[in-house]
């Protein structure tokens, strides 16, 4: 495989790897040197890439090889907002034990636990709110976390969410 060579949106071997979980052709790319935050069209990174694909052990071991964790791509959107808005708990966790912000704001200042509220998955919701996530926090349209969850009718996380707004 070619190192160097890109796909139609310029994503690289290297963001492909991380997306499959490929680890042993990952720690490959990264000690023949590849940069770790290479960016393809989009603005999207390998930790983007591993991130989005719910890929924990390709985001510790970009993290360990000094990955931005809080790159944004070109709608503004970190790694931790694509972990939570495809429910990727493990990820999640991950990305906040290594200081990711929890309160990282995409373009239209949507935030991880709108993301997760919106999608349907309680247990990021739960994790997120546990470590401190703002629910009042509001997006550029003035929705809240709350207003995407019973957009979608998800009882329990309304119910979380009410809980964590009233204390």
């Amino acid at each position: 495989m070619n190192p160097e060579k890109r796909d139609l949106v310029g994503g690289t071997p290297l963001m492909w790897s991380a997306a499959r979980g490929d680890l042993s052709e990952l720690r490959r790319l990264v000690s023949e040197g590849l940069i770790v935050d290479e960016k393809n069209e989009h603005n999207q990174t390998a930790l983007i890439y591993a991130a989005a694909a719910g890929k924990v052990d390709a985001v510790s071991l970009l993290l360990s090889a000094n990955a931005q964790i809080e790159h944004k791509d070109r709608h503004g959107c970190t790694a931790l907002i694509y972990a939570a808005s495809r429910g990727h708990l493990r990820v999640v966790h991950e990305l906040l034990n290594r200081g990711a912000d929890i309160e990282a704001k995409n373009n239209n200042d949507v935030t991880a636990l709108m993301e997760a509220a919106a999608n349907g998955h309680r247990s990021v919701v739960e994790t997120l709110l546990e470590r401190a996530a703002n629910p009042k926090a509001e997006a550029a349209s003035g929705e809240t976390a709350l207003h995407f969850a019973s957009q979608e009718n998800f009882k329990d996380i309304i119910d979380l969410l009410l809980n964590k707004w009233s204390s």
